[in-house]
């Protein structure tokens, strides 16, 4: 076993203040419609607790409104990007501190490791994001190196931590008690191949008491605690505990059907992929059947070099199981692997909120490519640098950079004197619409909102009805992305789920009176 020493605690010093210094400093362009969501709900005091992430709500309004007491003048999701922030960097300096040494045999390597887990394109665009699902990645770091602990030196206690780390995991995010049950089931198998059944029955045991331990009262509290709530089971495997529409819960989860299986599947597997690098953009250029721009392109060989040196990490573990850092790095990879893909297929999404929890496994097998060292070690730790490198200069361009307040004065301009703005919804005109103090008096009707309110029919007749009013008082009603979008593209794919098919909205609309060829405005397709 490789212990911490003194350079392990300085690098991860390092990798703690250093991001969180500089994603404190510099301002980010990037806002998400989620973030921008709860951080009206913080400051309205409108936010309630959801057993999908018991932690969330608070913590998020309590550390906005600390801000908004101290005289800040940042914008509110701004404040919570701080958080995001702040967490990340917890999280990876738990990992350089904790995990790298114990799967990294040069100081190099545990630094190279942890570059991984902060640097994956997933984990890297919600450290920059307001969303903050990033509270639970230091619980989810803790939870690999407790592990990491119990294989090296199995012990009741050590499994009970372990389970209690996934307790305190599960509360920051429901799906990661999945990770418990992976956790158990792996170490429960390791300890039967060693021939320990004895062992396998404890830490199994132990993981689960220190799970429910640390968990359940906490959720028992916040389910008492919450009005007309169903059944306890209920209210902990129901969206949002229930809270919203049956129509926004019936839109997710796994379709059974053997086409559904096949989607959910491609989806789990694509969700993993872009968590590595974004493939968001090539698959996109699929979606759409267009010739991929550069961009897109030079994604997929980002993707492709780091996928191929990560595979020589995961090729060089499985070559001697025997040794502590492989065994450790395989285990971490199972383990991560069953329960993030596991929940994938189920939830059957493709966000990254969903994924990003593979950034300790990208870390892992990270750790492993340095070793042997040889001219084949060399060239893919060049590939590993090229998809590092493309990581931070995508999330540099696309989030950092992000122009917010041009795109939101384009938008100003075209809605100004308008009397009703119809957007798809879940996207970024109605996210910028919603945060210009501007264009937000001015009334707005997202498609998303019909669907997860009324059937397809009514939907229907509330959206002609609203447009035809506006129109017969002599208003003004501006169409954004309705027209002219890919048929898979989102919230599309969402809107097609609850029955609202995009060609028969076009269909209803333009038999209206509204303009017959889209505009581009920026990046936006607008009619009136």
């Amino acid at each position: 076993m490789k212990r911490t020493q003194a350079p392990d605690l300085f690098d991860a010093l390092l990798w703690l203040f250093l991001p969180a210094l500089l994603l404190c400093t510099i301002p980010i362009g990037f806002v998400s419609n989620d973030g921008l969501g709860h951080s009206l709900e913080f400051a309205a005091g409108s936010w309630h607790l959801n057993p999908n992430h018991l932690l969330f709500e608070p913590l998020g309004a309590w550390w906005q409104n600390l801000w908004a007491r101290s005289g800040s003048h940042r914008e509110a999701v701004d404040v919570l990007k701080l958080l995001s922030a702040l967490s990340g960097a917890l999280a990876a300096g738990l990992f350089r501190y904790g995990v790298a040494p114990r799967l990294a045999d040069t100081r190099w390597a545990a630094n190279h490791a942890t570059a991984w887990l902060a640097f994956s394109s997933a984990f890297l665009r919600l450290w920059v994001s307001d969303e903050i699902h990033m509270i639970q990645m230091p619980f989810v770091v803790a939870v690999a190196w407790l592990a990491l602990l119990c294989v090296e030196r199995p012990s009741f206690r050590r499994a009970l931590a372990l389970g209690a780390a996934v307790g305190f995991s599960a509360l920051a995010f429901i799906s990661n008690l999945v990770l418990g049950i992976a956790l158990a089931v792996t170490l429960t198998a390791w300890h039967l191949m060693r021939r320990e059944p004895r062992l396998g029955v404890r830490d199994a045991t132990a993981v689960g008491l220190g799970a429910a331990l640390a968990s359940t009262p906490f959720l028992l509290a916040a389910w008492l605690g919450s009005r007309g709530a169903p059944g306890f089971l209920a209210w902990l495997t129901r969206y949002s505990g229930g809270q919203r529409a049956g129509r926004t819960e019936g839109a997710y989860g796994f379709v059974g059907s053997w086409k559904g299986l096949v989607e959910s599947v491609v989806r789990a597997f694509y969700g993993t992929a872009s968590a590595l690098v974004d493939l968001t953009p090539a698959a996109a250029a699929v979606r759409d059947r267009q010739a991929p721009p550069p961009g897109a392109v030079l994604g997929v060989l980002a993707f492709l070099a780091a996928a191929a040196a990560l595979l020589y990490g995961f090729w060089t573990a499985l070559r001697d199981p025997s040794k502590p850092a492989n065994r450790g790095a395989l285990i971490l990879t199972a383990v991560w692997l069953l329960a993030i893909l596991g929940f994938g297929v189920f939830w059957n999404n493709s966000d990254d909120q969903f994924y990003f929890q593979m950034a300790p496994v990208f870390g892992a097998l990270a750790a492993r490519m340095t070793v042997p060292r040889s001219r084949a070690a060399a060239v893919f730790l060049g590939l590993s640098l090229a998809g590092l490198s493309w990581n931070l200069a995508d999330v540099t361009t696309h989030r950092i950079l992000y122009p917010r307040q041009e795109r939101m004065a384009l938008l100003e301009r075209e809605v100004h004197g308008a009397c009703l703005v119809v957007v798809p919804g879940f996207d970024e005109p109605e996210l910028l619409l919603k945060m210009s103090p501007t264009a937000s008096r001015v009334p707005r009707l997202p498609l998303t909102k019909l669907a997860t309110q009324h059937p397809v029919e009514e939907g229907m007749r509330n959206l002609t009805g609203s447009i035809s009013r506006c129109l017969g008082t002599g208003g003004r009603v501006v169409l954004i992305d309705i027209f002219d979008t890919p048929l898979d593209r989102n919230p599309w794919k969402f809107l097609r789920r609850l029955g609202y098919d995009h060609l028969e909205i076009e269909r209803s609309l333009e038999r209206l009176p509204v303009e017959r060829v889209s505009r581009n405005v920026g990046p936006f397709k607008v009619r009136d």
